[in-house]
């Protein structure tokens, strides 16, 4: 696959279409394969001895690969606050708004029909039902959240390309919300850590650090405001770049970041129990951007002189939202079905990620070749 492409026109003319970004086409390749990871390490983890090497290996991996999402809502960012990219309101519509919904509603039925069909064993008929209706309006399976964020994305896109057309004005919303978005609320997940790890402390100490995790949790505004700030970010990253200091600054930043987000998942998982590894201790705390940023910074170093990439890659990349979509169907209904959860070693991990990234790479181009389905998956 070439840097530049070019099609046919009616007339027999060519006309250059858009030259590939390639270094996006990796990270979009390279995305879903680490969403699988973390969907299976979920799993094998439950029920653990969270001070065994098995599980702080898994919970390693998990981390590695929590920069899944944060990528590609960065290359998203990229691409739609582009200045030299011409916006239309009602193609981006039409063309983007509409389409995700359309994807979010067929693929809520879709897992909502597997759940009541491959229901657990033990689960009423009654139980099957009122499941089956949650999850159809408004109960989504777990995975679909990435698609309500990024169609809150897009609805936010006129908005950010007003803010993104003044370089300073993007530094200066940047910072804004790394201090409130990530900063402040990863220090106020610490003081809740440190607040339930000592119960028994001095009870003015411990309220005033739960009012600060609070008070920073309510700055940070909902999970959607903090993705906007990784979609801003991809944007700068990619129009105005980073010089060579500043490079090795974040790269840097980006391996204390990645181990910091470890050592604190680790802990809160102590803490809390497994409930205590959300989201928060995960892809939107302050380790996880700084290891993002790094990450996004690298390959778009070691890449941008490559020409030409594998056609496999591209193949990967062209495919890797359907590949998030149908995933899930196979981790939830066939492999936690077959496997027992909490107790295989860690080799297992890897082992299921390359089969289930497999069939479902397949499934997806099997399912774009339909004319009336291809809508929904890519």
């Amino acid at each position: 696959m070439g840097a530049k492409t070019h099609k046919q026109s009616g007339g027999g003319r060519k006309t250059a279409e858009k030259p590939r970004i390639l270094y996006f086409d990796i990270l979009r390749a390279l995305a879903p394969i680490l969403v699988i990871m973390v969907h299976t390490s979920c799993k094998l983890g439950s029920n653990p001895d969270f001070w065994s090497g098995r599980y702080m290996g898994i919970q390693a991996i998990n981390t590695i690969c929590q920069v899944a999402v944060p990528i590609f809502v960065m290359i998203s960012g990229a691409l739609f606050l582009d200045r030299r990219r011409r916006f239309d309101f009602k193609k981006h519509f039409r063309k983007y708004i509409l389409r995700l919904a359309l994807i979010y509603v067929a693929w809520t039925v879709i897992y909502a029909v597997l759940g009541y069909i491959f229901a657990a064993q033990g689960v009423s008929a009654e139980q099957r039902t009122s499941l089956f209706f949650s999850e159809l309006f408004g109960m989504h399976h777990y995975h679909m959240w990435f698609i309500l964020m990024l169609l809150m994305m897009y609805l936010l896109v006129p908005c950010l390309r007003k803010i993104t057309e003044s370089r300073a004005l993007t530094e200066y919303f940047l910072m804004l919300g790394i201090v409130f978005c990530f900063a402040l609320p990863s220090l106020g997940g610490n003081f809740e850590l440190i607040a339930a790890q000592h119960p028994s402390g001095n009870p003015a100490v411990l309220g005033a650090l739960r009012g600060m995790t609070d008070l920073f949790g309510y700055l940070a505004g909902k999970l959607g405001l903090k993705f906007v700030i990784y979609f801003v970010l991809g944007h700068y990253i990619h129009t105005y770049g980073v010089g060579r200091v500043w490079r090795r600054i974040v790269y840097v930043l980006g391996a204390l970041g990645a181990l910091y987000a470890f050592v604190f998942s680790l802990q809160s998982a102590r803490a809390f129990g497994l409930g205590g590894v959300g989201a928060d201790s995960q892809n939107i705390n302050i380790g996880i951007l700084a290891y993002s940023a790094g990450l996004f910074i690298l390959i778009k170093q070691l890449f941008r002189r490559a020409k030409r990439l594998p056609k496999l890659l591209g193949f990967m990349a062209k495919h890797s939202l359907g590949v998030y979509l149908v995933h899930v169907a196979l981790v939830d209904f066939i492999l936690y079905r077959i496997i027992e959860q909490g107790s295989q070693p860690l080799w297992i991990l890897l082992l299921c990620t390359v089969p289930i990234y497999i069939t479902s790479l397949i499934v997806t181009w099997a399912i774009s070749k339909l004319p009336l389905l291809k809508k929904v998956i890519q």
